[in-house]
């Protein structure tokens, strides 16, 4: 369904609780009960006593954004996102270091004009909440109380460990799982850009089409593409990470990636 027509019957609620009256609710009971349990599944946090917490830990909140997802103007699903209210979180206490890289805007044109240019492929991939899986520095101690709708037992927090959204340190938190995962696989960083990462590859001898030359480099390109399921970064993706472009410049002499 197209915007218009996705607005005359789906809502877009700015409170969790509205979720549960609204007309679609079904459908928003559905993305809570994914976004919660796929966190809890993957780690991010530990249920802990408050009373065995440093007298100078403090508790932050965090509560649900809820959004309909489009892809290219169509309605793809409802999405409800679990944010912590970073803003309360303490420099010096609750963490140090919140910089984290960006790619420059020269970069960014450079890889948009070389996807564009002939013999050039793009592969984009995108890993269903790779986001929350960095783990946090060990010096950081992020403690969170329970998830709006899903209470915990008298007396407990959410000791959380993984990057979830909202947090000071979530984007340095990914960024350094991205180095970790990309460095794994053979990419180096680029000198002028933190955030561009080049892996270099010969193509095998004596193929003298492209295609055939793609075909046969496809075991290069599984070490970054295929990752053997107990080295996922997300069990259920074969993905290493989200949001990685390849751009692979086809020829006689070998394949590039950027």
């Amino acid at each position: 369904m197209r915007r218009a027509q996705v607005a005359a019957t789906y809502t877009e609620p700015l409170k969790y609780q509205d979720a549960f009256n609204a007309p679609d609710r079904v459908l928003w009971k559905a993305a809570l009960a994914l976004e919660y349990h796929t966190l809890e599944k993957m780690g991010c946090w530990r249920v802990v006593k408050i009373s065995a917490l440093p007298p100078s830990v403090k508790l932050i909140f965090c509560k649900w954004v809820l959004k309909l997802k489009y892809t290219n103007g169509v309605y793809e699903k409802h999405k409800a996102r679990i944010v912590a209210r970073g803003f309360e979180q303490r420099k010096g206490v609750d963490y140090f270091q919140s910089f984290s890289p960006t790619a420059s805007q020269v970069s960014l044109r450079l890889v948009l004009a070389l996807t564009a240019s002939p013999d050039f492929l793009s592969v984009d991939l995108d890993a269903t909440s790779a986001f929350t899986s960095a783990p946090l520095q060990g010096n950081e101690q992020v403690y969170m109380t329970a998830v709006p709708g899903y209470p915990l037992p008298p007396g407990h927090c959410l000791h959380v460990v993984k990057s979830i959204y909202g947090l000071a340190t979530s984007q340095l938190a990914f960024y350094n799982l991205c180095v970790d995962v990309f460095t794994k696989v053979g990419l180096h960083w680029l000198r002028t850009d933190e955030c561009v990462f080049i892996k270099y590859a010969w193509n095998i001898k004596g193929k003298d089409s492209q295609l055939k030359a793609l075909s046969a480099d496809l075991d290069v390109l599984s070490s970054l593409v295929d990752v053997p399921e107990g080295a996922r970064v997300y069990p259920s993706c074969s993905h290493p990470i989200a949001m990685l472009i390849f751009v692979l410049y086809v020829d006689n002499s070998g394949i590039r990636y950027i």
